[in-house]
């Protein structure tokens, strides 16, 4: 039976971040399921989240930006990372499956960006969950912020008496593990496995690409969302385990993209999607 005893730093590409590990002052058991703890979730809350239910969002931007061309700021498709899905969010469900929100009013700080601009993970916050509007200190405050106040206050792990008082203590905890989740099931590699990669002129099935995530990560649940034809995210349903972790989980997660037809568009910025376009079958 394993036990997070301190959090430990791993590479994303941008630096090092904290991964999984326990709260301050927490030896945390690793076997421990969210959803499924006895007696009483609430002692074990700074080590699995009573929200245990946890979606993990990742967008791929350069479908969402020729999707919605006006949104996006000029220099988005050079500056987001290659080959790789930014974070969206990561966002905790109760045990009943129904999303909680905004549970600590008072920590919906609008200072976010400048409360984790000296910690170790700012430069792969920057560098993997992208503001599409810009990369501004106040574009980060916006996303990060916003994230964190309607999310991140759900996140037990994350609570005070958890991390302790340090400023930036909560929302480090919470973006850390936002980070290491969206590392640990890295849909871009799972799709590139199956031979799914982004393209000018292909169109995929969304029958393939969750088989292509499935293929790679085992059975989870996972929605797919398009604008129009193009993807634009994908979330996938886990279940919070001790630490800070997380396992596949069985939700219901809607999506909204075609059966046929899906735009899995190249992210380089000088490849408009072209016709005519070829189903990859």
């Amino acid at each position: 039976m394993g036990k997070f005893v301190l959090g430990f730093l791993t590479t994303l590409g941008f630096g090092l971040v904290l991964v999984a590990g326990n709260s301050i002052g927490v030896t945390c058991d690793s076997s421990l399921v969210a959803c499924n703890v006895n007696p009483n979730p609430s002692d074990n809350a700074c080590c699995v989240a009573t929200n245990g239910i946890l979606v993990l969002a990742v967008q791929w931007l350069p479908g969402y930006c020729r999707a919605i061309k006006d949104r996006c700021s000029h220099n988005l498709l050079h500056r987001i990372p290659k080959r790789k899905f930014t974070i969206h969010g990561l966002w905790p469900d109760n045990c009943s499956g129904f999303q909680v929100s905004d549970c600590d009013p008072k920590r919906a700080y609008h200072d976010t960006a400048a409360r984790i601009a000296e910690s170790l993970i700012y430069d792969n916050m920057t560098a993997n969950w992208v503001s599409y509007k810009g990369d501004k200190e106040s574009d980060y405050n916006e996303f990060w912020g916003h994230e964190w106040a309607k999310h991140g206050t759900c996140y037990s792990l994350s609570d005070k008496k958890c991390v302790g008082n340090e400023k930036a203590a909560d929302v480090e905890k919470f973006f850390s593990d936002a980070l290491y989740l969206s590392s640990k099931y890295n849909v871009y590699n799972a799709l590139e496995n199956s031979q799914i990669i982004p393209s000018p002129t292909a169109i995929y099935k969304s029958e393939d690409i969750k088989n292509a995530i499935t293929a790679e990560f085992g059975d989870l649940s996972i929605g797919l969302i398009c604008k129009g034809p193009y993807l634009t995210e994908i979330r996938l349903g886990l279940i919070g385990t001790g630490g800070g972790d997380a396992k596949n989980g069985n939700i219901y997660l809607p999506s909204t993209c075609p059966r046929y037809g899906v735009v899995y568009a190249s992210e380089h910025a000088d490849h408009p999607v072209q016709q005519p376009l070829v189903v990859i079958d």
